[in-house]
């Protein structure tokens, strides 16, 4: 039986500070601020595309499991 977590964990404001904290100071300390910012974008981007990529895996394999 495959366990699924219904329950997704949210993410508090303080874990966002602690993640996006550093990031800006990388950004603002960047000889190319606005560079630094679309390579910012672009990694987020992947990450979330990535994440749904493998997402849809999990459900395409969850859906083809034959249940007993």
């Amino acid at each position: 039986m495959i366990r699924i977590n219904n329950e997704p964990r949210r993410a508090a404001s303080i874990d966002l500070d602690h993640a996006i904290e550093p990031l800006a100071s990388y950004i603002c300390a960047a000889d190319q601020p606005r560079a630094a910012l679309n390579l910012v974008y672009t990694a987020l981007f992947n990450e979330v595309a990535q994440l749904n990529r493998e997402a849809r895996m999990q459900i395409a394999n969850f859906v083809r499991t034959p249940r007993t």
